[in-house]
């Protein structure tokens, strides 16, 4: 004989097969996976990556850069900071002037073919008249001189004249040869430098170059002998950027006092060999 389930009862037992119900479904659907196979289950949450526009910072530190001129119009060498005082006042400058002031205009070109301002191209074409009046006979120990001039040479930027002028700026430039390169590192080893103990730090190009610039010149010049590959298609410069490059892969190898600057123009000159290497293979 049946015994009589009253309401209540009934109601629990109702509540408890609904939840058991209810349980298997989110069981199923994966809902409570988090609570019983916490070791199992993956998280798929989207993470969204932001990139940070740098555009308004390159443009303030490129309008910066501008106002680094000597009276001539030509960048300076550096301006020092006294902590005393808390000023920078003091203006380095020499009457050789910067010969690595390209690399300024470098930038902007680089500004410049991001966001196509005319005023951007207005400057970079006055500074190559700049630097191809100042040094009109050529520079010596110029960081990338070469590697500049073509990356704004090959762009299509340039009517003729500009272009030519960019040519001549990188072929009449002066270079050591392999073997010199080779007993200048020899001489750094041996602490044997070019440095005028007579002239204050940047009153010679030779004594900014070794004492403040901290990039030398020796471990670029791999780049410098592709770029005239490149334009001249003249087989004795890709043989003299090899030589370059062994020199300074051995400089790198073999001394362990190279500051981070020089160790990425050995880099960089590295990739130039590869990528270059590549086109030279196209041509």
């Amino acid at each position: 004989m049946l015994r009589k389930i009253n309401l209540p009862v009934l109601v629990t037992l109702m509540c408890v097969l609904l939840i058991g119900v209810l349980g298997l479904v989110y069981l199923n659907r994966g809902y409570l996976n988090h609570l019983f196979f916490k070791k199992n289950t993956v998280d798929t949450t989207e993470i969204k990556i932001t990139r940070t526009d740098y555009s308004q910072v390159a443009r303030k530190t490129l309008d910066w850069i501008d106002t680094q001129r000597n009276e001539d119009g030509w960048y300076i060498l550096e301006r020092d900071c006294d902590v005393t005082t808390k000023t920078c006042d003091t203006v380095w400058d020499n009457s050789d002037g910067n010969k690595d002031g390209l690399i300024a205009t470098w930038a902007r070109f680089n500004f410049y073919e991001q966001t196509k301002d005319p005023a951007d191209l207005d400057i970079v074409k006055s500074d190559i008249n700049k630097f191809y009046e100042k040094y009109s006979d050529g520079v010596d120990n110029a960081l990338w001189i070469c590697k500049i001039t073509y990356d704004m040479w090959q762009s299509g930027e340039f009517d003729q004249e500009m272009k030519d002028k960019l040519e001549k700026i990188c072929f009449n430039a002066q270079f050591p040869t392999p073997e010199e390169v080779k007993v200048y590192w020899e001489n750094i080893k041996n602490k044997n430098t070019n440095l005028d103990g007579t002239k204050k730090i940047w009153e010679t190009w030779n004594n900014y170059v070794f004492g403040v610039r901290d990039f030398n010149v020796n471990l670029s010049l791999t780049s410098d002998a592709l770029a005239k590959y490149l334009w001249s298609k003249n087989q004795d410069y890709l043989d003299l950027a090899e030589k370059y490059f062994k020199e300074a892969k051995n400089v790198y190898e073999s001394n362990s006092y190279l500051a981070a600057d020089d160790i990425c123009l050995v880099g960089i000159s590295g990739l130039n060999m590869y990528e270059f290497g590549n086109k030279i293979r196209l041509i």
